[in-house]
């Protein structure tokens, strides 16, 4: 099922594509790794909602026969934030390059990504909506597929509201989805409490440990097999 887990499905189009006749506007897009500024390849991406290309090998999409006017351009990639670009201003006669920075989705060792909350709160974050959406596309497409989600909390949510807001956390992820279209049925969520840390939430000392907490308050999402979403895999 890892193999299958892309956390982002591209539509499959040529290198170039033209918006517009008679005019000799050309934008380029270079995409790259906040991270590391090295170049991503594959990397699709849209112009007001209309598919334009992917990204060459070293990061570059030439766009041609772009009119003048204001543009939204948005970016994905396999395992990376996307990117939306609003009030792109393009005028005539002048050609255009655009730098596009996305951030790596970050993951656990055995590549479930989480998505990651503030402390005593279910609100979903920018970011969080962005994986969200990716994921989104994806259940779209691959009806076979079902997702469990998994909320933590650190332990001193834990003393408050016990196994409460952990499970707050994952219904509010799939409230999103299914806002955006997703069938509650496929979409299974459960509570662990602080049950599953990925680190400490205290020091050898006993003083908090203010990033392991931060780490422990997650909703980790799992793709499965139809078949499969109302049975928990073991931890």
């Amino acid at each position: 099922m890892k193999s299958i887990f892309v956390f982002v499905f591209t539509f499959f189009f040529g290198a170039n594509v033209s918006f517009a006749q008679n005019t000799c506007v050309t934008i380029t897009c270079h995409v790259y790794d906040v991270e590391t500024n090295k170049p991503i390849r594959d990397a699709s991406i849209k112009v007001n909602d209309v598919p334009a290309g992917k990204t060459d090998s070293s990061g570059n999409l030439i766009i041609e026969n772009v009119t003048a006017g204001q543009y939204l351009i948005h970016t994905t990639a396999n395992k990376y934030f996307s990117n939306t670009m609003e009030g792109i201003s393009i005028q005539d006669y002048e050609n255009y390059c655009l730098e596009i920075g996305l951030k790596p989705i970050p993951v656990h060792q055995h590549g479930h990504p989480r998505i990651y909350f503030d402390e005593h709160s279910y609100l979903l974050t920018s970011e969080t909506l962005s994986i969200l959406d990716t994921g989104a596309i994806i259940l779209s497409e691959y009806k076979n597929l079902n997702i469990k989600l998994e909320g933590n909390c650190d332990v001193y949510e834990c003393r408050k509201n016990d196994t409460v807001l952990s499970y707050q956390r994952t219904t509010a992820v799939k409230d999103y989805l299914v806002a955006l279209g997703i069938e509650s049925y496929r979409i299974s969520v459960r509570g662990w409490g602080c049950a599953h840390p990925i680190a400490p939430n205290n020091y050898p000392n006993g003083r908090k440990n203010i990033e392991g907490c931060q780490l422990n308050r997650y909703v980790e999402i799992r793709l499965v097999s139809s078949s499969n979403v109302g049975f928990y895999e073991e931890r």
